[in-house]
C-alpha cells in the first residue's frame, strides 16, 4: 500500500514505521532517502543504511549435478552454478550427504562441507567436492544435494536435486601431468604421476586409483588420433613414472 504502517519488529511504545517499495528490479542497487513533513513543508533528508540497497531473494540451487564413487570409501559430487543468483553474487555452496534422503543430519559436522567461491560466479562454473564413506557404510546408499548461498539466504533445500549412489571400487582414473617430448629425431619420452583424487579435484572428473592399488600402466602410440592403425602398446610396472620410445641423443 501507500501508507506508512508499524514495523512488525518494533517494540511496544516505539514509533518505527515501514514502507515497502514494490516492482523494483531484482539485484539492481537503489538509493533511498526519507524526509519528514510539517507545517513548513518537507525537511532534511536522511539516507537509508546501507546505501545503495538491492532487492534480493533466495538464489536457486545449482544445476547439472552428478554424483559418482571414486572408491569404496570416497564419493564425488559435481555441479554447475545457476545463471541466476537471486540478486546478489553467490558466496558459497554447501554439499550435504546422508544415508536418508530427508537429510536429518544436514547441518551436523561430518555430513556437510562448504565450498567457497573464489571469484565472480556469473553462472555455468563447474564445482565439485568429495566426501568419505565409513567402511561400515560402504554398501549403504548415500544421498547428496547442494545448496547455494548469496549472502542473503540459502537456496530452498526442497528445490535441490537429490542424487544417490553407493561407494564401490572402480577402474583407475587417468594419470596426472602426462607429458610427452622428443629426445631425438626418432625418439620421444613420456613422464607422468599416478592417478590421484585429491590432485584432480579441479577438473571435477573421475579420478584416483579406483580404490585399488595401481599394478601396471599401458602405454600406446599411433600415428592416428583414434589409435586404430592399430596402435602399438607396452605394459610397464606401477613403479615407473617415465618411459622412452625410440632413440635418444646423448
Amino acid at each position: 500500500g501507500n501508507e506508512l504502517i508499524p514495523h512488525p519488529t518494533m517494540v511496544e511504545g516505539s514509533s518505527s514505521l515501514q514502507y515497502q517499495i514494490k516492482d523494483l528490479e531484482n539485484g539492481v542497487p537503489y538509493y533511498v532517502r526519507i524526509r519528514s513533513r510539517n507545517a513548513k513543508g518537507f525537511g532534511y533528508a536522511t539516507m537509508g543504511i546501507p546505501s545503495p540497497t538491492a532487492p534480493i531473494q533466495r538464489p536457486p540451487p545449482p544445476t547439472s549435478i552428478s554424483m559418482f564413487p571414486l572408491s569404496a570409501f570416497l564419493i564425488r559430487v559435481v555441479w554447475e552454478s545457476s545463471d541466476h543468483n537471486g540478486g546478489s553474487p553467490i558466496e558459497k555452496y554447501v554439499l550435504q550427504w546422508d544415508t536418508d534422503p530427508s537429510f536429518p543430519n544436514a547441518w551436523i559436522d561430518g555430513y556437510f562441507r562448504e565450498v567457497f567461491v573464489d571469484s565472480q560466479d556469473d553462472g555455468g562454473i563447474r564445482y565439485c567436492d568429495d566426501f568419505s564413506v565409513p567402511p561400515s557404510l560402504s554398501s549403504t546408499k548415500q544421498y547428496a544435494r547442494v545448496l547455494s548461498f548469496n549472502g542473503y539466504r540459502w537456496s530452498d533445500p526442497t528445490m535441490s536435486v537429490v542424487l544417490s549412489t553407493t561407494a564401490v571400487i572402480g577402474k583407475a582414473g587417468p594419470v596426472i601431468d602426462f607429458n610427452v617430448f622428443p629426445t631425438s629425431s626418432s625418439g620421444i619420452m613420456m613422464t607422468w604421476m599416478p592417478p590421484s583424487a585429491s590432485h584432480d579435484n579441479k577438473s571435477c572428473g573421475y579420478a584416483g586409483d579406483g580404490g585399488s592399488p595401481i599394478t601396471q600402466y599401458m602405454i600406446e602410440y599411433d600415428s592416428e588420433a583414434d589409435f586404430a592403425s592399430p596402435a602399438t602398446s607396452f605394459i610397464v610396472p606401477s613403479t615407473k613414472t617415465s618411459f622412452r620410445i625410440g632413440g635418444r641423443d646423448v
